[in-house]
């Protein structure tokens, strides 16, 4: 079961929703957006509930391409940050290029 969209992180009920995946036996894959939300607590929270993958998406490979194209200022490092968040709790990530 993927969890994605412009950003999973503003539902209330993610982290609920991810808890059922991990009962029913689905595979748990959160497609996180790299916004404000996505904070190492984010993170956290994705492992503790059973994510077994977390993607994130960025539209250039670079700070200042990534921001031209997403409009939001920091998502390349809020990519970055999450990332290495992952790595530092053994998640597993997918990087995807838009």
């Amino acid at each position: 079961m993927v969890f994605t969209g412009g950003d999973p992180l503003k539902r209330p009920d993610l982290f609920t929703l991810i808890a059922k995946a991990w009962r029913w036996d689905f595979a748990r894959i959160s497609g996180s957006a790299p916004r404000p939300l996505l904070t190492t607590e984010a993170v956290q929270q994705f492992k503790l509930s059973g994510v077994e993958r977390m993607a994130i998406g960025l539209d250039g490979w670079e700070r200042g391409l990534s921001r031209w194209f997403s409009r939001i200022t920091g998502s390349f490092d809020y990519a970055m940050g999450a990332l290495e968040a992952a790595r530092e709790i053994g998640l597993d990530t997918q990087f995807r290029l838009r």
